[in-house]
């Protein structure tokens, strides 16, 4: 059962360039043997997600949250999280994984530029990039 304001993955998305499926995403119990994962520089992942609440309400934000690593040696090695919607990616400018699984968050109060409403909300798609990092 999906707790009150949670929006998870739940279907295949536009775009899967990353080795895995939708169905390998743990939306409530965490298993860091199943993944989703590309080694490959600017790749992305997208997944359509579970519908808002019903009703016509505000949306302050989204909080995207994933657990991601790079081990030793990889290419790819950042990782951009956003959504996907009205034909448009909307990711952040990345955060530098390290090499042990851990959880990195991001804030948006807006997507593509529009305030947040249930409808965008029901028709966006989590989106995963990927990135090398060069200094």
């Amino acid at each position: 059962m999906l707790q009150p304001g949670r929006h998870v993955p739940n279907a295949a998305g536009t775009t899967n360039q990353w080795t895995g499926a939708y169905t390998d995403i743990d939306e409530h119990t965490l298993n860091d043997s199943d993944v989703v994962y590309t080694d490959t520089d600017d790749y992305t992942a997208q997944f359509g997600m579970t519908d808002a609440p019903s009703g016509d309400w505000n949306v302050r934000g989204i909080k995207i949250i994933s657990r991601a690593c790079a081990p030793s040696g990889s290419t790819a090695n950042v990782l951009k999280q956003g959504v996907y919607s009205a034909s448009t990616l909307d990711v952040d400018s990345g955060q530098l994984l390290g090499e042990s699984f851990a959880s990195y968050e991001r804030w948006a109060e807006t997507i593509n530029g529009s305030p947040m409403t249930s409808a965008l909300l029901s028709s966006m798609e989590l989106a995963l990039r990927s990135e090398v990092y060069t200094s």
